[in-house]
């Protein structure tokens, strides 16, 4: 924890020169929440906590207009056992790599990136610091891995994309050699059919398509994974709308795929607005369905400062009373 608060500081102090040239830039962001805890499932969890969710410092360097480089630094609460402490928060390296753009609307990124299709929708909602987008909660794929991959656009940007070849354990797993044929592969296509037309309520109408495959070998048998779907997505200026579905399918033996649902709505007038998701995941060889609801309120400041109120409630088909939440929470946003 105390290398990876060093490293930051490091990064931040080391910047100071640099930026007099404009060639080195430092940003944070930092969510965090006071929850209160209305389970009724006989646990004795505190009924009440501040909590820090998560924290984001960037450095961003340019060489030229043609070579770039981006670090993020990653501080979130660790859930594994190799620490021996229950969920300390701590400092991983989320992404780390450079970027060469051999065209105004292309670049070219190797290392350890955003994968093709969480931050993009992430972006769309705005709601980062409040939740999950479902693929992300329900952990059917990783917001960053390491890889090559393409990203660009092209008629102004009418058509956006994002393909590349990755790991496919994250950013938290060191991998293992495999095959290069095991290794995943994922794209996602975003359509903006009217993005041109500036003055149209439907310019940011988008129409986005995913895909992503993977394998790994198993005493000589190839188990292959394969995740595909899309969303549906609408930004205005009094409303944001977007529709994730997504398929899962498998080849190992006990695993038959599985389906996600997941719809969100933002209503908006000036900084305050009020906004609904719900996210469903069946795993078809599972007896539950598993179903996550968030609703409430939030009042943003700025694009720098927001405050969200709002309940969140995750059951089973089942009712599997062990696992059910619900609370109550004040999330904050903050950014420098």
């Amino acid at each position: 924890m105390k290398s990876a608060l060093l490293f930051a500081v490091l990064l931040m102090g080391s910047s100071s020169s640099a930026s007099a040239q404009k060639k080195v830039s430092v940003s944070g962001e930092y969510h965090g929440n006071l929850g209160m805890d209305l389970s009724d499932n006989g646990n004795d969890g505190a009924e009440m906590a501040f909590n820090t969710t998560r924290m984001y410092v960037t450095v961003n360097a340019s060489l030229n207009k043609m070579f770039s480089m981006r670090t993020t630094l990653d501080f979130e609460n660790f859930t594994g056992d190799a620490t021996g402490l229950k969920t300390p928060l701590l400092g991983y390296i989320k992404y780390a790599y450079f970027t060469v753009k051999p065209l105004e609307d292309m670049e070219i990124r190797f290392g350890q990136q955003p994968s093709p299709w969480i931050g993009v929708m992430d972006k769309i909602m705005g709601y980062r610091y409040v939740y999950k987008t479902g693929l992300d909660y329900y952990k059917l794929g990783d917001s960053a891995d390491t890889g090559l991959s393409v990203v660009g656009s092209v008629f102004d940007s009418m058509i956006q994309y994002q393909v590349g070849v990755f790991n496919g354990v994250g950013y938290k797993t060191q991998t293992e050699g495999q095959e290069p044929l095991n290794l995943m592969t994922a794209a996602r296509l975003s359509v903006y059919p009217l993005a041109g037309q500036k003055g149209s309520h439907f310019s940011r109408l988008g129409l986005h398509l995913y895909g992503k495959t993977e394998a790994e070998d198993d005493s000589g048998t190839t188990n292959r994974t394969m995740l595909y779907g899309g969303a549906l997505s609408f930004n205005h200026k009094y409303v944001d709308l977007l529709v994730e579905f997504m398929m899962r399918s498998s080849n190992v033996d006990g695993d038959d795929g599985g389906m996600l649902v997941a719809p969100y709505l933002k209503l908006k007038y000036g900084k305050f607005s009020i906004f609904w998701t719900y996210s469903m995941l069946k795993e078809e060889n599972s007896e539950d369905t598993w179903s996550r609801i968030i609703a409430g309120a939030t009042f943003d400041y700025s694009k720098n400062f927001a405050v969200s109120l709002n309940y969140q409630t995750v059951f089973s088909e089942k009712n599997t009373k062990d696992l059910n939440y619900s609370g109550l929470f004040l999330n904050t946003l903050f950014k420098f």
